[in-house]
């Protein structure tokens, strides 16, 4: 673990030129960490160059990637932070349609209903409420505007996974 903490804190030219001696032995999954360690130390750079890092879109796009799969190291953790974004963006989306029903919320009937859209929720080509069992569309526009949001981020996710398993290919 502090050997992960030092290489961190390396100097971005000193990672390159491990990363690339990796990638000359053949070394595809050293290489890959090598690769996380200096995409964060160039996100790191970025954040001090630039204290508005959310305007700089090299961060924004870095910063992302780390949280969800610490730049494609872990599978894991891109597969939890994806459903815990997935859960976020759906609890909100299900409130506000709720509270526009003037549904009671604690009810049996609707923690059904909450279990099944929720993995609705998760095909990313289902553009029809996860609420109903018929194909309706949402009604509002906050609600496809939440919506919408969540289904990006659940595409963020998914891709994080997929490439997180880019280290075990031959």
């Amino acid at each position: 673990m502090t050997s992960i903490k030092y290489i961190s804190k390396c100097d971005i030219k000193t990672i390159r030129n491990i990363k690339h001696q990796l990638l000359r032995s053949n070394n595809l999954i050293d290489f890959e960490k090598f690769r996380s360690y200096e995409l964060n130390s160039y996100k790191n750079l970025l954040k001090k160059k630039n204290k508005k890092w959310f305007n700089n879109k090299d961060a924004f796009i870095l910063t992302i990637s780390s949280f969800y799969s610490d730049n494609g190291l872990n599978w894991l953790k891109a597969v939890k932070n994806t459903i815990i974004v997935a859960l976020f963006f759906y609890s909100i989306l299900f409130c506000i349609h709720y509270f526009q029903t003037n549904y009671i919320l604690l009810n049996t009937e609707n923690y059904k209903i909450f279990f099944n859209g929720f993995f609705r929720f998760f095909i990313l080509t289902d553009f029809y409420s996860p609420f109903e069992i018929k194909k309706i569309y949402i009604n509002t526009p906050l609600e496809w505007i939440i919506f919408i949001l969540g289904k990006i981020f659940i595409g963020i996710g998914i891709y994080e996974i997929i490439k997180s398993f880019r280290k075990y290919k031959k």
